[in-house]
C-alpha cells in the first residue's frame, strides 16, 4: 500500500508533513490520483528495505562498516525484507534465464533520488532495482545423472521426462519429480558425464540391475542374485551380444554354447563348442551355427535334431504303433 507525505501545504490540506494513505483518501486509483492531482504538494513515501553493510574507497582497499562516508562507495547491502545481501562482484539472474551465463554483474550500488537502492551493471543490462532483484546462486553441488522415467508400483504404467515441462508424463498425467520420488520407482536413469543411460533390467559387470534408488543424492544400481549396491559413477555397463535359440541375452563375458551343423550328402554332422567368455568379436559366421544358454540346451537340440535311426528302427516303431491301435480297437 503506498503512502504519501505533503510537502507543500494548500488550502484545506492538512498540515506539513502529514502522511496519507489509500485507507484516509478514498479514491479508485489512489496512487494515480495522487500522483496526477497534486504532484508539487504530495511525495510517495518509499518505506526502507535496505541496510548498507559495508562502504569502500579506491584509495582504502579494505572495506568498512562505518556509515555516511562522503565519497565512498557502497560495496554491500542488506534487504531487510528477506535478509538478502547483494555485494559489488554478484551476478544477477536476467528474466527468463537461471544459470550464471548472459546475466549481469554488479558493479555499481547507489541510492536514486526517489531513495530506490540501484544495482548497476555498468549499462549492459538495465539497472535493477534492490526489491526485484535476484542474486545468481552457485549450487553447493551438481549430480552426475538426470532420470529419464519411472514406473508405477504396480509396473502398470511408465512416465518418461518432459524438457519442457520439467515433469514426468505420459498420454494420460504429468507428475512432479518430488511426487514420483514419493510414489513410483526409478526406470531409467543417464549418466550426464558420458551419457549412458542405465535401466531396469540391464547388466553391469557385477549383473543384472533389478533396482534404481537414490541415497544422498548419489544414484545406486540394486543387482540381482549377490544383493549389493553399485554407485553410478563406479558402474560399467555391458552390452548386450545376441539372443540365444533358448531365448536368453548374452552379453559380454556370458557363457554360451554354440552348435555346429555340417552337411555331408544325406547325413549331417554336430559340433558342439563351449564359449565361456563372450566377447564383441564373436559374429555368428554362418547359419548353421545355433547358440544356446547351457550346454544341456545345445545337447537336447543335437539329439531332436540329429538323424540317426535306420530304416529298421523306423519300420520296427511302426510294427509296434500298428499293434498297439489294433490292441485298442479289441
Amino acid at each position: 500500500m503506498k503512502k504519501y507525505k505533503l510537502i507543500q501545504i494548500y488550502p484545506g490540506s492538512p498540515e506539513l508533513n502529514h502522511i496519507a494513505s489509500s485507507d484516509e483518501i478514498h479514491h479508485d486509483n489512489f496512487s494515480d490520483y495522487m500522483e496526477k492531482k497534486y504532484p508539487e504538494f504530495w511525495e510517495e513515501v518509499v518505506e526502507k528495505d535496505y541496510k548498507i553493510i559495508t562502504w569502500s574507497n579506491p584509495d582504502h582497499p579494505r572495506e568498512h562498516t562505518l556509515t555516511d562516508r562522503v565519497g565512498w562507495d557502497i560495496n554491500s547491502i542488506k534487504r531487510l525484507s528477506d535478509g538478502e545481501i547483494f555485494t559489488v562482484g554478484d551476478t544477477l539472474l536476467q528474466p527468463d534465464y537461471n544459470c550464471e551465463d548472459n546475466n549481469s554483474c554488479i558493479t555499481e550500488i547507489f541510492i536514486s533520488n526517489r531513495s530506490n537502492v540501484i544495482l548497476s551493471d555498468g549499462g549492459l543490462h538495465a539497472d535493477f532495482k534492490l526489491a526485484e532483484a535476484i542474486k545468481y546462486k552457485k549450487p553447493l553441488f551438481t549430480t552426475d545423472f538426470q532420470i529419464l522415467s519411472f514406473k508405477s508400483p504396480d509396473f502398470k504404467y511408465i512416465l518418461e521426462y518432459l524438457p519442457e515441462t520439467n515433469k514426468y508424463a505420459n498420454d494420460f498425467k504429468q507428475v512432479s519429480l518430488e511426487n514420483c520420488l514419493k510414489y513410483h520407482n526409478i526406470q531409467s536413469v543417464k549418466r550426464i558425464s558420458d551419457n549412458i543411460i542405465f535401466k531396469v533390467g540391464d547388466y553391469i559387470e557385477e549383473g543384472c540391475i533389478i533396482n534404481i534408488i537414490i541415497k544422498n543424492f548419489k544414484i545406486y544400481l540394486d543387482i540381482k542374485i549377490i544383493k549389493i549396491e553399485i554407485e553410478l559413477k563406479n558402474a560399467i555397463k555391458k552390452e548386450k551380444l545376441f539372443c540365444t535359440e533358448d531365448g536368453v541375452d548374452i552379453y559380454e563375458g556370458d557363457y554360451f554354447c554354440s552348435v555346429f551343423t555340417q552337411d555331408y550328402g544325406s547325413s549331417k554332422a554336430f559340433t558342439l563348442v563351449e564359449t565361456k567368455n563372450a566377447t564383441t568379436m564373436y559374429k555368428r559366421p554362418s547359419n548353421r551355427i545355433v547358440d544356446f544358454s547351457t550346454k544341456e540346451a545345445a545337447e537336447e537340440y543335437i539329439l531332436m535334431n540329429k538323424p540317426c535311426s535306420s530304416i529298421k528302427d523306423i519300420l520296427d516303431i511302426n510294427k509296434e504303433l500298428l499293434k498297439q491301435i489294433l490292441k485298442n480297437k479289441q
